[in-house]
């Protein structure tokens, strides 16, 4: 299993790269969770999708808990890509 980190401003993200069996394609997966990058907090709603190769078309949102999933990949290699609209309010004092 690979971990991929990025940072993407507020956002953090981190990718599992995993095969359930090696030997069947089509249960290749990637999963992970999107974070913020300044508190460690899960980021839900995130919109998550995979950029290129024979995958591209597919598209995810994060849960609650900032986690996703893709399953039934074929196996190539891709770029994941993550987006999020994070609004934190200051009060005033």
């Amino acid at each position: 299993m690979s971990d991929v980190p990025e940072s993407h401003g507020a956002r953090q993200h981190r990718a599992d790269f995993d095969t359930d069996d090696a030997s069947r394609a089509d249960n290749v997966f990637v999963s992970g969770r999107v974070t913020d990058s300044a508190t460690g907090a899960g980021i839900s709603s995130a919109l998550v999708s995979i950029a290129d190769g024979p995958n591209a078309h597919l598209t995810a949102m994060t849960d609650a808990s900032g986690n996703y999933r893709f399953s039934g990949l074929q196996e190539s290699g891709f770029t994941v890509n993550a987006s999020a609209v994070v609004t934190r309010l200051n009060p005033q004092v």
